[in-house]
């Protein structure tokens, strides 16, 4: 479950998530890094980053040559570059032609500006930000957006290849049937032990999911 933004522009810059860091302690990635993260009318809504890029964008520059003029920049105007903040301080990182190139990790968010505390030694997104209760609150309901998705994704690739798998294993459809049952039922058990808290709201046993997914 995910609500990107014009996922494909994503392949335009160095990270594909941001990391926000709140003064309340809350830490969490956030995939829809120029818009305002959620679903819905929220999610045309773009930050201070989001907003530079649609800038060049309209601009007229090419996919290819925007992280390096948006990499220099500080979009959220707290001293540090937008490729600093999104793991690529030399601005090195450039685009693939096929849009699979290995990505930088983010240390911040570079469209909401965040605060550096001495004692510590890192930056972090203060309450007094005018928008702290919509970043820090309201935003992690996309990072675990983001979460699911990934999930759905490892989940969705895993069923076809174990059918692809059981499909080349079997002479008879009733052996297919059979490998596949069994296998599914194997995976599901694994997705219940690793992740079955975002299923336990359901009330329903382990057992029972396997025969209603299966039946």
């Amino acid at each position: 479950m995910e609500c990107p933004c014009y996922p494909t522009f994503g392949n335009n810059l160095a990270a594909d998530l941001a990391l926000v860091n709140c003064e309340n302690g809350n830490s969490f990635d956030l995939r829809n890094i120029g818009h305002g993260g959620m679903c819905g009318k929220e999610s045309r809504v773009h930050n201070d980053f989001g907003l530079d890029y649609k800038n060049l964008k309209d601009a007229g520059y090419a996919a290819d040559e925007i992280w390096p003029i948006l990499c220099e920049m500080d979009s959220d105007n707290d001293n540090r570059t937008n490729g600093e903040e999104l793991g690529d301080p030399n601005c090195a990182w450039r685009k693939c032609e096929t849009g699979t190139c290995t990505k930088t990790t983010a240390v911040s968010h570079p469209g909401y500006e965040e605060v550096y505390d001495n004692t510590t030694s890192e930056y972090y997104i203060s309450e007094d930000h005018p928008d702290y209760n919509f970043i820090c609150e309201n935003l992690i309901i996309a990072s675990l957006q983001t979460f699911l998705f990934r999930v759905a994704t490892s989940l969705h690739r895993l069923l076809i290849s174990q059918l692809i798998r059981y499909a080349r294993a079997s002479t008879k459809y009733t052996d297919f049937v059979l490998r596949a049952r069994l296998g599914l039922t194997s995976s599901l058990r694994k997705f219940y032990g690793r992740y079955g808290e975002l299923v336990i709201h359901y009330d329903v046993p382990l057992s029972r999911m396997v025969d209603d997914i299966l039946s």
